[in-house]
């Protein structure tokens, strides 16, 4: 049993437009999901669109006349005028966002520059900046130069509220043709410091939200990977990273198992729930956080452990329903039952030929290594918990088929699901094409 799991996939830094036979992801062998605390088991997942807190607003004393800041500050990337390049691809203005404060303290304004980042890299660059205001004007505290997104419109940085000690800034910003940047900002009063950042494919990368109940936010970082076969494909990994505030930082949260210190029913639920989950069986953890939630745990590891699985399970349930692929949905949720269904529509013959019905005029098609490789992923996790799951060896030995045609190790995958499912007629008459 592992004792700490991150689910940290690698994210998908591909072109906008992937090209048939390119080579194949490579996903960690980590489950998902990154990155946890108690919803119920049946709770609705959440969408992984940014939702920022709002803070507790301060009433503002007077109103400042924030354009001269942002002609100011408009003039110093545009001298002496403020006026940028007329081809829209430079920064085009600065917007600057009242903060709320607590009571008594110095008003803060953050300022952030809007449109592009300017090319050649010379050209002036993205950034962020707190600002005080008093009667001799404009005081600047902190900044940062953005180094993420290239794109930043009028609403892409909001205030929300983390834990009370900093000023909490959040950024959603775009790179490139359709890809998303988060960026979450501190201020401690003195320092402007990034200090959570992350990427996708798409957009909405991060959200805000208490997923443990304990009155503090924490970070969910969109990871999912839409990418499985080409952006346009419209088959798509769900995965999360998942942070918490501990009282000094932000850290990942983790699926954990439990030590011998831990009471022995509690443990063994928790750690078999935490074990399936590593092995991509998100259908069957559900079913053991059944058991694991009636106990009513209050154990923070637990606590952590259930929501995470309530978040991914339900996510990767979901595509199910929405996928131009749903056999890879299905093989991605563990849920080898709803697989075997789709290759029971088609007889032995018509899986095993060069026509192929879950190749041919499907997303798979041009991309039958990759395919390939995500069936072997997914089953090597599951074989690993389940070494007597015969449809998974069947989906190898079809997978290996569709790339490599007839082969030993077909052959050998066949064999293996018809010896421990003999009753399954479809994987007999399969076994059968390999004599």
């Amino acid at each position: 049993m592992k004792r700490a799991f991150v689910f940290l996939l690698m994210l998908p830094l591909l072109a906008a437009c992937a090209v048939p036979n390119s080579p194949a992801p490579t996903p960690t062998a980590s489950p998902v999901p990154p990155t946890a605390t108690i919803i119920p088991a049946t709770a609705t997942p959440i969408p992984p669109t940014p939702t920022p807190v709002p803070p507790t607003a301060t009433p503002t004393p007077e109103p400042v006349d924030t354009a001269e800041l942002s002609a100011q500050l408009m003039a110093e990337l545009y001298p002496p005028d403020g006026v940028p390049p007329a081809d829209g691809t430079a920064i085009t203005g600065v917007q600057v966002l009242a903060l709320n404060v607590p009571a008594g303290r110095e008003r803060l304004w953050a300022a952030f520059s809007t449109g592009f980042n300017g090319y050649p890299p010379d050209e002036p660059r993205h950034f962020i900046a707190i600002f005080s205001h008093d009667a001799d004007g404009w005081h600047k505290k902190a900044s940062l130069e953005l180094t993420d997104p290239d794109y930043v419109d009028e609403g892409s940085v909001q205030q929300v509220a983390l834990e009370p000690s900093h000023l909490w800034l959040w950024l959603e910003g775009g790179a490139g043709a359709h890809s998303g940047i988060f960026n979450l900002f501190q201020f401690d009063g003195d320092t402007l410091s990034l200090a959570l950042s992350g990427f996708n494919a798409s957009p909405g990368v991060g959200q805000i939200v208490d997923l443990n109940d304990d009155g503090v936010p924490d970070v969910i970082l969109n990871a999912s990977d839409p990418y499985v076969f080409c952006y346009v494909c419209n088959v798509n990994l769900p995965i999360f990273q998942v942070y918490r505030w501990t009282g000094a930082e932000l850290a990942p949260v983790t699926l954990t198992g439990l030590g011998d210190d831990a009471p022995a029913d509690l443990r063994a639920a928790n750690n078999e729930m935490v074990s399936l989950a590593e092995a991509w069986l998100w259908k069957d953890a559900q079913s053991a956080q059944k058991k694991l939630a009636g106990m009513n745990p209050d154990d923070p590891t637990v606590v952590w452990n259930l929501r995470l699985v309530t978040l991914h399970a339900t996510a990767l349930a979901e595509e199910i329903g929405v996928s131009s692929y749903p056999l890879l949905a299905y093989i991605f949720y563990g849920d080898y039952d709803g697989a075997l269904d789709i290759l029971r529509q088609y007889s032995a013959d018509e899986l095993f030929s060069a026509e192929s019905p879950l190749v041919v005029e499907t997303p798979a098609f041009g991309w039958e290594a990759v395919l390939r490789d995500w069936i072997f992923q997914a089953t090597d996790l599951a074989l690993s918990e389940k070494p007597t799951l015969a449809t998974a060896h069947f989906l190898r030995g079809w997978a290996t088929f569709i790339n490599d045609g007839m082969t030993d190790e077909v052959r050998a995958e066949l064999k293996q699901a018809a010896s421990l499912s003999p009753d399954e007629p479809l994987f007999v008459a399969s076994e059968k094409l390999t004599e």
